[in-house]
């Protein structure tokens, strides 16, 4: 391969800018993207803080595969710890922000610490600045778009910038491209809206190398043919707006997402009428409990902060706690309630998109389960064996496909996950010349797979889901939502870590019994 990537270091603070080669053996044992995020995210955070909090780290990532051609296909990748769950976790950024970022010369940049002033940070030509944003604050998602790109008028122009619920730090506020793409549904608007960055732009024009470009836009091609022929691009190809209301393109502008908030209404519409909620609080919030209130109110007064609106920013089970005892049992659904607490993994060819929770649970129709094993012991896909432990190979797929800066690609065939692991591997070849077994893409995937889990138990003092995701749950919320039994069934079972949160994860004999003792020496 041409070169390793660059990573930018980027201290708010202070502030302070610091760009690096990438070590060539975090290639092989990262490749980038999502893997290499988590490894950053581990090295950069220092224990016990918050997600709001000014020592929490932003890692934004592209993938090796970013920028070479394969655009409808193409993420990046933003990893964190988010507000909204209080775990780690990562957000596909779709369309050509990763691309944007290697041609302005990064392939990872690492953000910490907090600015005493609204700020964008500039990547180009290898360099970044940190520059005011005095003129920025308040305006729309569109609004900043259209500012940063004339100021910054170049065809190469690739930005993500947040909205007012990000400057206000709403637990779901969004992030958003110039293409119009969403992202980070838990709170990614969030946590740049806690450093006081408005924007992220990218502006460079460095070719990036390829080792058989022919060969990999054929296989690129056939990739684009299957699915179309599969009619799975419809989604992908949709113009941005298209069949959009008056309440998901003012939830657009804002930056806060749209089904949350739409929730968040519905239930307070549900609270209004049921006398829950005062009618002062109901008229101030444009829910007057007779089902005609006017959305414009609420969604703009919990965007922004103010008044009543106040108490709906950090989602439904903080502000259950604030709310009268039983309020929760007045939101729309169990199925619901968890939605609101999953970030969707972006799949460009695949009409039926999966969803994440926390961690490895999915909401489907009312059920809950883990999802990666579910849906492998449906399709008689096996788990992928790993040093003595299973990964699904769905769990292997995604990690692998956000790590090469692609959507989560699925293809048809295969009982394994080797149709889609043999396409990685053969993408990874054409690319960049890298050779890697599909067994060693499995590896790579457990690799980042258990660093994100560690980074959850470290924070989390415990291997299973937070409880505070029920503190709020009193047991006539509960009976409301489906009963104790269909609660119980969302809480996994206590991880091998459990007890560990005493003492420092990063031992040898952590990564030893995690199976991920190569990685060891790359910690210190």
């Amino acid at each position: 391969m041409e070169s390793s990537g660059t990573i930018g270091y980027i201290d708010l603070s202070r502030p302070e800018t610091a760009v690096t080669p990438m070590p060539s053996q975090w290639r092989s044992r990262f490749l980038g993207g999502r893997t290499l995020n988590a490894y950053l995210a581990f090295r950069n955070t220092p224990k016990g803080s918050g997600p709001l909090d000014p020592g929490n780290s932003i890692v934004l990532g592209s993938g090796i595969l970013s920028g070479l051609g394969a655009t409808l296909l193409e993420c990046a990748g933003f990893s964190s710890r988010f507000p909204l769950t209080g775990r780690f976790g990562f957000a596909a950024i779709p369309g050509g922000f990763g691309a944007g970022m290697r041609r302005a010369g990064f392939d990872h940049l690492v953000i910490s610490g907090r600015a005493g002033q609204w700020v964008y940070l500039l990547l180009h030509e290898g360099q970044v600045q940190v520059l005011e944003a005095f003129d920025l604050k308040g305006k729309t998602v569109p609004e900043t778009l259209e500012a940063l790109e004339k100021k910054h008028a170049t065809p190469d122009f690739q930005a993500l910038v947040i909205g007012a619920s990000g400057e206000n730090r709403v637990h779901f506020a969004e992030g958003a491209t110039r293409e119009g793409w969403t992202f980070g549904k838990t709170g990614a608007g969030a946590l740049l809206g806690a450093k006081k960055v408005k924007a992220v732009v990218c502006c460079g024009t460095r070719d990036l190398w390829v080792k058989s470009p022919g060969a990999f836009l054929d296989l690129v091609k056939s990739l684009y043919d299957e699915g179309a022929a599969a009619g799975a691009l419809g989604s992908v190809l949709k113009r941005k707006g298209d069949g959009e209301d008056l309440f998901f393109r003012l939830c657009r502008d804002l930056g806060v997402n749209p089904e949350t908030a739409r929730k968040m209404r519905s239930w307070a519409q549900s609270l209004a009428e049921s006398g829950v909620l005062s009618k002062n609080v109901s008229g101030r919030l444009g829910v007057m409990g007779n089902g005609e209130g006017d959305f414009m109110p609420f969604v703009r007064r919990m965007a922004r902060r103010k008044g009543a609106g106040v108490a709906w920013q950090w989602g439904p089970l903080a502000a259950a706690e604030r709310l009268p005892k039983g309020s929760l049992a007045y939101f729309p659904s169990l199925d619901a309630l968890f939605k609101v607490y999953c970030e969707p993994c972006f799949e460009p060819l695949l009409a039926r998109p999966w969803t994440d929770c926390l961690p490895d649970v999915l909401s489907h129709e009312g059920r809950a389960f883990d999802s990666h094993a579910v849906d492998d012991a449906k399709k008689g896909r096996a788990f992928r064996r790993v040093k003595g432990r299973r990964l699904p190979a769905l769990t292997a797929e995604a990690f692998i496909a956000n790590s090469l800066g692609i959507g989560t690609l699925r293809l048809p065939g295969g009982t394994t996950g080797k149709a889609a692991l043999s396409v990685y591997r053969d993408l990874v070849r054409l690319a960049t010349g890298f050779q890697f077994r599909e067994k060693r893409l499995v590896e790579i995937a457990f690799s980042g797979y258990a660093l994100e889990r560690l980074l959850d138990i470290r924070e989390a003092k415990g291997g299973s889901m937070p409880r505070w995701v029920f503190r709020s749950m009193d047991g006539e919320s509960a009976r409301a939502l489906g009963g104790p039994r269909e609660v119980k069934a969302w809480i996994p079972p206590k991880a091998v870590l459990q007890g560990w949160e005493k003492a420092s994860l990063v031992k040898r004999k952590v990564f030893r019994q995690l199976g991920i003792e190569a990685i060891w020496p790359l910690m210190r």
